[in-house]
């Protein structure tokens, strides 16, 4: 399976199991949707193709930067997503000893800091040079640190870090193996500790009022003054690209306003990463109840609620993998909780996605495994007018969907497959859902709830 693009700076394909587990869970979906046993195929050779790709040290190598054909632990832990999904449906001792040796490839890519283990990004921070030679690849720069006791070549990357845990623990839970409870419990407070780190408070609020700035959708910053339009400017062509040095003297990643960073020991600056690590944070609370999150993410939420981050995710191609995440981290969050104030701003992720032109989160059809386990799965109805999306949100006794209008005026929802049982439907400020039931009404640039009267 390989990505849909070419990658930089060579322009070469690679290939991506994190990609292969995407279109698992959207085989997953369809499958349960449709009852139809080409996606039961589909799933078996996705399985199989990511399993005959595995190399015999136990992971997956991609080279997408050097010759060295290194490995992205991310894709990685990919694989073992889509392995671990496999054998919750159907266990297999093909696909067991593949995971069993993708576990313990992961549990040797790490580094210890001074707040516990750190789970490493890819195999190019083994060694001083490996990172050399990516830099000589891409012509990035590579500024070695002792940051929090970590090791020269560790870029302190925080969403791998809480997908590896994610992935480890879920091995465990599967499998019954526990020979990596001990790491995963250091890395648990690794990232603990790191997300508490609030040093140089007054310095960083200052500095983030600038940076927010340079987040505008360009509609918006047109109309700064013309001062202001200086301080933006001035941030991002010498703030940002400096941000590194500051934050290795005051390291911490969770900014003034909820914001949440990428890592600590890399020269560029990326705030798209956001939602990834609001997802990857909500996919670490749903494994670990006790962590107590609600408070970093509801604050990472209005970061993004609060302002403009939206359209400016929304104004550029580059960009737009950032609102797919977003609308996935808060399909986790709701599925997690229930709150509604977390299906709200869903729904009106997935407007986003739809006015860009996007598709939806593969998540979004209810197949995915770390949301819900596939003896818990409900069927995704299926509207027969192709303007309407439907986000299933539904799990064992509880049916639940969205129905999303993103067109300029009203809509009837006509079943192409009618959702089982029947649903009581409400509007988006929560009040019922006026006329027939079985043929509510959408209103133009809105949505409404169903769920199933039981």
């Amino acid at each position: 399976v390989y990505v849909d693009r070419f990658i930089w700076p060579r322009m070469w394909k690679i290939c991506s199991e994190l990609d292969a587990y995407g279109l698992y869970n959207i085989m997953a979906g369809l499958e349960q949707a449709t009852g139809k046993a080409i996606y039961s195929l589909l799933k078996r050779q996705l399985l199989v193709s990511v399993i005959d790709r595995q190399s015999a040290d136990g992971g997956w190598h991609h080279g997408e930067w050097t010759d060295r054909m290194e490995s992205h632990y991310r894709f990685h832990n990919g694989a073992m997503l889509l392995l671990q999904a496999a054998m919750m449906e159907h266990p297999d001792d093909v696909a067991g000893k593949s995971l069993e040796k993708a576990a313990e490839f992961l549990s040797q890519c790490t580094d210890n800091t001074s707040l516990g283990l750190w789970f490493l990004h890819d195999s190019l921070e083994d060694h001083p040079d490996m990172m050399r030679e990516l830099c000589e690849q891409t012509g990035s720069t590579w500024i070695p640190a002792r940051t929090l006791g970590k090791s020269p070549t560790n870029k302190l990357i925080l969403n791998t870090h809480l997908d590896a845990i994610v992935v480890l623990d879920q091995y465990r839970e599967i499998t019954g193996d526990g020979r990596y409870s001990a790491q995963v419990e250091s890395a648990r407070t690794a990232a603990r500790d790191m997300l508490a780190l609030h040093p140089a408070e007054s310095l960083y609020r200052i500095m983030y009022r600038a940076i927010r700035l340079t987040l505008l959708p360009a509609s918006e910053a047109a109309r700064l003054p013309l001062p202001v339009r200086a301080v933006k400017r001035l941030t991002w062509k010498y703030l940002t690209p400096r941000m590194h040095s500051i934050k290795r003297r005051f390291p911490r990643l969770v900014m003034p306003g909820g914001l949440i960073e990428r890592h600590l020991a890399m020269p560029h600056y990326d705030i798209n990463y956001h939602p990834v690590n609001m997802l990857d944070l909500a996919r670490l609370w749903r494994c670990f109840p006790d962590e107590d999150l609600a408070g970093l993410l509801d604050n990472a939420i209005g970061a993004v609620t609060d302002s403009s981050l939206l359209k400016f995710w929304a104004e550029a191609r580059k960009r737009h993998f950032s609102l797919l995440v977003w609308a996935e981290a808060l399909y986790h969050l709701y599925t997690l909780k229930q709150t509604p104030e977390y299906r709200r701003i869903l729904a009106e992720g997935v407007m986003e996605l739809l006015d860009a032109g996007l598709g939806l989160p593969p998540c979004l059809l209810g197949g995915e495994s770390e949301a819900v386990k596939p003896a818990s799965r409900l069927p995704c109805p299926s509207p027969a007018n192709n303007q309407l999306r439907v986000v299933n949100l539904g799990a064992g006794d509880r049916m639940e969907i969205l129905v999303i209008n993103h067109t300029a005026t009203d809509t009837k929802v006509v079943w192409e497959t009618p959702p089982v049982p029947a649903l009581a439907w409400e509007s988006s400020e929560g009040r019922p859902v006026p006329g027939d039931d079985s043929v509510p009404s959408v209103p133009a640039r809105n949505w409404i709830r169903g769920k199933a009267q039981s």
